[in-house]
């Protein structure tokens, strides 16, 4: 199939256009601004009712990459004090 060029890559739906996504780009844009400006984690899922895994990933860039590429949001708020922020 392959080799006779019967093959054609399906289209994977990205960002809001995937039937699974609970954000829009708008407020992902969001997230990323809020992590940029140095906000927690864990305070930007409560606001979006999302969980801290799912801002995680789109700090490290694994989902939503389209929008994360090269913002470099990679700082972790885990083990820093209340204080020491």
């Amino acid at each position: 199939m392959h080799s006779k060029s019967r093959w054609i890559q399906p289209i994977v739906p990205q960002g809001e256009h995937c039937n699974l996504a609970k954000l829009s780009e708008s407020q992902v844009l969001a997230i990323i601004e809020r992590l940029l400006v140095g906000e927690t984690r864990t305070r930007i899922a409560h606001d979006f009712n999302v969980t801290i895994s799912a801002v995680s990933r789109i700090a490290v860039g694994s989902n939503w990459k389209h929008l994360t590429a090269g913002r470099g949001i990679v700082k972790s708020t885990r083990g820093v004090k209340r204080g020491d922020r």
